[in-house]
């Protein structure tokens, strides 16, 4: 089967048939499913369950190349192809969007910075800036001292624990605004 490319810009709501169309085939090559309806319950009626679901990501993944973390997304994403559809839309324009948008700010640059050390370091993966890191249970106790520990050690700053506020730790963001802020001080 060729692989067509789909462009980010065609994506128009509810979906691109093209994504969705891409989707089916995909279902039906990789598992073995045959999808009677866009809007079949794929969980309900017992056609994905966590291995073929695993599967399934991993194809979409390579077939799009996107990143489609379940602790991210949740399972309802996966539910039907036209849900599957839309969630592959919604993430192919905001890659289109960091690729074709406005030019990265310093802080964009840092929250990948922060993103990839979480990745590495903590084995914490999000691509999510906004995502709350302790109540999605990325981030405990724990694992904060130890981000924080890394962070000191890559940015070359100190980040004393009683002075800081647990918010600021909140999401990727947050911390990039953090380290941002700490930054510019050491310059002044």
């Amino acid at each position: 089967m060729t692989q067509t490319a789909i462009s980010p810009s065609r994506l128009a709501p509810p979906y691109d048939p093209a994504v969705l169309d891409a989707v089916h085939a995909m279902i039906e090559e990789h598992l073995a499913i045959l999808v009677t309806s866009d809007e079949q319950d794929l969980l309900a009626a017992g056609h994905l369950d966590s291995l073929s679901l695993v599967r399934l990501i991993a194809h979409l993944e390579s077939r799009f190349g996107l990143e489609l973390p379940i602790s991210e997304l949740g399972i309802e994403s996966f539910r039907s192809v036209t849900g599957i559809s839309r969630l592959l839309q919604q993430r192919l324009r905001a890659l289109e969007s960091t690729r074709y948008g406005e030019p990265r700010s310093s802080r964009d640059e840092l929250a990948g910075e922060v993103a990839q050390l979480l990745e590495q370091k903590l084995s914490v993966r999000t691509t999510d800036m906004q995502a709350n890191l302790f109540e999605s249970g990325l981030l405990d106790s724990m694992s904060l001292v130890h981000l924080i520990l890394e962070l000191e050690g890559h940015f070359g700053l100190e980040l004393p624990i009683q002075q800081l506020d647990l918010g600021e730790f909140r999401s990727i963001a947050c911390i990039a605004e953090l380290i941002d802020k700490r930054k510019a001080k050491l310059a002044f």
